[in-house]
């Protein structure tokens, strides 16, 4: 989904690819709008941090953890509660 929001509008190639992306990113605004009127109804707004795993190229089990930090504005590390009152 990451790489269809990043998609310049009208990068060409494919119709379905395009009709994907465009939904894709009228998906993200819905989210982002959503996510803004949570917060301003007064959610709670949590800090979570995210980890890495690193795995073994033979196996695939985990070798190591690390902390992430996403770079995206729409990949959201947050969670939200709303009290209501």
């Amino acid at each position: 989904a990451q790489s269809l929001i990043d998609r310049p509008d009208g990068a060409g190639g494919d119709g379905d690819v395009e009709i994907q992306a465009g939904a894709v990113k009228r998906l993200a605004r819905l989210a982002r709008l959503f996510r803004k009127r949570r917060i301003d109804a007064g959610a709670l707004t949590l800090a979570s941090p995210e980890v890495k795993f690193v795995l073994d190229s033979e196996s695939l089990n985990p070798t190591d953890v690390q902390g992430y930090t996403p770079t995206r504005r729409t990949r959201s590390s947050r969670s939200s509660c709303s009290w209501r009152t």
